[in-house]
């Protein structure tokens, strides 16, 4: 993981988050998740090993400020953890044994909710994510720009903030160590936060 990528999106969130044009409330959230998850290749190969995603989880802290009547800007910090079953191509005579790889990564989510109907809420966005996997990996890394998207529902009470949100992602989409027939993780599934409002 390169310090000067680190620095650069520790720098790009504070800078969304320090953005103060017409901004009227902020919210500061611990967040989680759980999601089934893949990986594919944009592009098809013969043969092969097969790659059996089995779920992943996260969890971390986001920031969160309103700059309009219905659009919110956002920013955090995540610590993910990918389980993915790989089984080898198979041939003849020998013993096919399947092992499961564990994915960590470090991300920076930067993203854009848009609100409607009081309760309800569509989002996207961009987030910088740093594969800090241990040991050696038959995943390529997952180090770059990915993108996701999602909707839900919030409810403010008091100074309290809690969210639903139905969401997926698709990882390295513009990778850092980019590999030929690059392997990307796909997430879906359902995230959730409690906030204090300020």
């Amino acid at each position: 993981m390169n310090l000067r990528t680190i620095k650069y999106s520790f720098l790009i969130c504070a800078f969304v988050l320090s953005l103060k044009a017409n901004a009227q409330q902020a919210v500061v959230s611990l967040t989680g998740g759980v999601f089934s998850n893949s990986v594919f290749m944009f592009t098809s190969l013969e043969g092969g090993g097969a790659y059996d995603g089995k779920g992943s989880w996260q969890t971390g802290i986001s920031l969160s400020k309103k700059v309009s009547q219905v659009i919110w800007l956002g920013g955090g910090f995540l610590y993910e953890k990918h389980f993915i079953e790989i089984t080898p191509e198979y041939f003849p005579g020998v013993e096919v044994v399947s092992e499961t790889e564990t994915i960590q990564l470090f991300t920076v989510p930067l993203d854009v909710r848009f609100g409607f109907l009081k309760y309800f809420f569509v989002n996207t966005g961009l987030s910088f994510d740093f594969d800090i996997s241990q040991g050696s990996q038959r995943v390529d890394s997952q180090s770059g720009i990915g993108w996701s998207a999602g909707f839900g529902a919030g409810i403010e009470y008091i100074e309290a903030y809690f969210s639903l949100n139905p969401a997926m992602k698709i990882y390295s989409l513009v990778a850092f160590n980019h590999e030929q027939n690059q392997q990307h993780l796909f997430q879906a599934g359902l995230l959730f936060s409690i906030g204090y409002l300020f």
